[in-house]
């Protein structure tokens, strides 16, 4: 008897940590901004081209096109950030950024060998208070659909995650 309301609990603890973790019906994967969800800039979730994460100042600067030695279009993106911690860090492990273009993920470059690209900022550390450019380039599917830059923090794993946003439009 005591086996059996042993085996009971265990299942229903299971069962409600199985509906728990489910996304309410809402169709739209756990932590996936959607369109509705950038229109509503005051919740301090979605941020336009600059903000703050964990209390870092961030700021996507500005997006170069350019190609790399294969002829495919890469697009070189410089961000800008400001340490507002108590210990020296690095851009890339403090922050998580990625591209997006037509909803498809675009891969990172993360050595050179891209002409104008400077990969050597990501990894260095800086202390509070100092601030550092950083640039991270990444291979496009083409050069005319515009591309959706996002940073996020790293060790954030609230949800709606906060992030910071913003689209290039890279056809001219």
């Amino acid at each position: 008897m005591k086996k059996s309301f042993t085996v009971f609990l265990l299942t229903i603890l299971f069962m409600t940590i199985v509906v728990g973790c489910g996304n309410a019906g809402t169709g739209v994967p756990q932590g996936t901004a959607t369109k509705a969800d950038q229109t509503v800039a005051a919740d301090g979730h979605i941020m336009q081209g600059t903000g703050q994460l964990d209390g870092n100042d961030v700021e996507i600067l500005r997006a170069e096109l350019t190609k790399n030695h294969d002829g495919q279009p890469v697009l070189i993106v410089s961000f800008k950030w400001t340490n507002n911690t108590g210990e020296a860090k690095a851009f890339d492990g403090t922050f998580f950024e990625r591209a997006f273009q037509n909803g498809v993920l675009c891969n990172k470059r993360h050595n050179s060998g891209i002409d104008g690209y400077n990969s050597d900022n990501i990894m260095k550390q800086i202390q509070p208070g100092i601030s550092l450019e950083v640039q991270r380039a990444y291979i496009l599917g083409n050069a005319i659909t515009p591309v959706e830059i996002e940073v996020m923090s790293a060790w954030n794993f609230s949800k709606p995650e906060p992030m910071i946003i913003r689209t290039f439009d890279i056809a001219q």
